[in-house]
């Protein structure tokens, strides 16, 4: 450990550290953090941490020969114990994680609760990616007005989130670790998978980029709930009025696909700098237009053909004299109802 982070340990436990500085160095090293909590714990077992509260007895003059057995034994024993309480520890302790943080806009509010358990909250025009280590590696990009906990327990990863949104790409992951994303209402089962999961009152949903997921809600019978396929989304309209929380499951369109995959994409570029960075403008502009988008999304989603030939897709957010549909590409656009050829719904 460096000298500064030694110098910083110390200042953890001084009586005079306020709690704001306390959080402020935990924050910025996590190698500062991971200690902390360490001596933490041995404090918690020995109830001090104060070498002068053990003090060493007196060496009484003892015959080596009569003691020789005796040591041997008891070093034998202790071995064994110790050893054995080693392997049980790791066996059935959980994996610690950590959220490093790739690059930020607004304001990015972590924190670490203790070495299994991050919280992560976004404000009103905040986006922040992430690497999350621990039993493997994951990306994630999360958006505005968001809550995020993360929890390592044996042998299981949970991303809980209570509302906004978020992306998550896995890296690596060790075998036999399972991850969840979880919903209020709609729990995900992950392999292997890049996905997009968005939480509000009018609409609950994950949208499958890549790989494989079970998802399931309370509310269903069979445990073994549904498998959505990449290039599918499930969803629950108006989940808090839905007493069935009936998933319903539907594939989406190319150019949603193209849509989500352009943001996976630009977490890639972003997570192959080693150091934190800053999104460039044209991220900015892609995330903003993408969050935007998704607000409607409790709408349905359409495609309209004009009698002059252009097509736009997206959703439908009024009816009447004119149809309004908000479109990822261009934003807000009106029909008159006389100018459309054709309307499909896409998804209701």
């Amino acid at each position: 450990m460096k000298n500064n982070q030694k110098q910083n340990l110390l200042r953890l436990f001084s009586k005079n550290i306020d709690t704001k500085d306390l959080e402020t160095l935990l924050q910025e090293d996590p190698d500062l953090q991971r200690e902390y909590f360490e001596l933490i714990r041995i404090k918690t077992l020995l109830g001090s941490l104060d070498a002068l509260e053990f003090p060493i007895a007196e060496n009484k003059k003892t015959n080596y020969w009569k003691t020789t057995g005796t040591f041997f034994l008891a070093a034998a024993c202790l071995i064994l114990v110790f050893g054995s309480f080693l392997f049980y520890q790791k066996r059935s302790q959980p994996e610690d994680i950590i959220a490093q943080p790739k690059a930020t806009s607004g304001n990015c509010e972590q924190n670490a609760v203790s070495f299994y358990f991050i919280e992560i909250k976004t404000q009103e025009n905040s986006y922040c990616d992430f690497l999350l280590k621990g039993s493997g590696e994951f990306k994630m990009r999360i958006f505005p007005n968001t809550n995020l906990q993360i929890v390592s327990s044996q042998n299981l990863i949970e991303l809980k989130i209570q509302a906004g949104s978020f992306l998550f790409s896995s890296i690596t992951k060790k075998e036999g670790v399972g991850v969840q994303v979880n919903g209020p209402h709609i729990r995900s089962q992950l392999l292997g998978t890049s996905l997009f999961i968005a939480v509000s009152p009018e609409n609950e949903k994950v949208v499958l980029i890549e790989g494989e997921i079970q998802v399931i809600t309370d509310a269903e019978k069979d445990p073994k709930g549904s498998i959505l396929k990449s290039g599918y989304v499930a969803e629950i309209k108006n989940p808090d009025l839905n007493e069935e929380e009936k998933i319903q499951i539907n594939k989406i369109s190319p150019l949603e696909d193209s849509i989500l995959q352009s943001q996976f994409d630009s977490m890639e570029k972003i997570h192959k700098n080693d150091q934190t960075s800053v999104y460039s403008k044209s991220d900015i502009g892609r995330i903003q237009n993408f969050q935007k988008f998704e607000q409607w999304s409790s709408q349905p989603y359409v495609k309209i053909k004009s009698n002059n030939g252009n097509t736009e897709e997206g959703y439908l957010i009024e009816i009447g004299e004119f149809y309004s549909v908000y479109s990822v590409q261009s934003g807000l656009i009106r029909f008159h109802k006389d100018s459309i050829r054709e309307i499909t719904t896409l998804r209701k």
